[in-house]
């Protein structure tokens, strides 16, 4: 197998992009690459910290059809982005399920989200989310690996990333485990107004142990939050502020 990606193995990116390479072929030719993320709102707060780093690398947790990264790596063209993500056959009886749930179909309409969901039966996950990503191989890596497990192997490869995108689970040991592995990250996530069956917050419950660990302020808009400590230098509108613990 050949690598495109142009970062050397001197660097964690680098080493990461060696331990998980692009196949020889990773073009769908019945199937074009397509941007889809189940967004929440106000992703505009990760633009703006993107903003400050971009040329930086982005680990996002929980990457689904690879969308959310398909429109960073768009945007920005030297941010370098690390997709994590078990990609399993539940996925694919998740979207097939979005297809009778209302919300999911007044959002993309049926037709779209049967195609995706024909695409990923045929297929199989990976094998679509590397089509969609395929254009960015040289700044973009796929793990297919879940929480907690992939905090020990990014380690193994010595990785620091700038930024780490939540959009997983839902469970403390993804905050944690991104807490001490990362601990000079800016941490930010989606599902922030996401309610447990219960109606619990529990995504603003770890959030806010992990601005309280790092004397933090928590940004929020919609479903999208942010942990900003003063040492990183982010700049973001007031408006959004949420919490400080600083």
């Amino acid at each position: 197998m050949t690598n495109d990606l142009k970062f050397g193995e001197n660097n964690g990116f680098g080493r990461v992009a060696a331990r998980w390479p692009w196949p020889e072929n990773s073009e769908l030719l019945d199937v074009a690459p397509f941007t889809w993320s189940l967004d929440g709102g106000g992703r505009g707060l990760i633009d703006a910290v993107i903003a400050c780093r971009p040329s930086g690398v982005l680990v996002e947790i929980g990457s689904f059809m690879g969308g959310a990264a398909r429109a960073w790596l768009q945007t920005f063209p030297e941010l370098r982005c690390i997709c994590v993500d078990p990609w399993g056959d539940n996925l694919v009886q998740y979207v097939h399920n979005l297809t009778n749930v209302d919300w999911a179909v007044q959002s993309y309409g049926v037709e779209q989200l049967q195609t995706h969901a024909r695409a990923l039966g045929e297929h199989g996950p990976m094998a679509v989310v590397r089509n969609n990503l395929r254009e960015f191989r040289d700044r973009c890596v796929l793990v297919q690996a879940g929480v907690p497990e992939v905090f020990e192997m990014l380690g193994e490869c010595q990785l620091r990333p700038d930024i780490v995108f939540l959009d997983a689970l839902k469970r403390q040991d993804e905050f944690i485990g991104t807490h001490e592995s990362f601990p000079d990250a800016i941490v930010t996530g989606d599902d922030w107004s996401w309610r447990s069956p219960t109606g619990e917050l529990p995504v603003r419950e770890y959030a806010a142990m992990v601005a309280k660990q790092r004397k933090a302020r928590i940004y929020a808009s919609r479903a999208t939050f942010v942990i900003s400590e003063l040492r990183h230098g982010l700049v973001l509108d007031d408006k959004h502020l949420f919490s400080t613990d600083a």
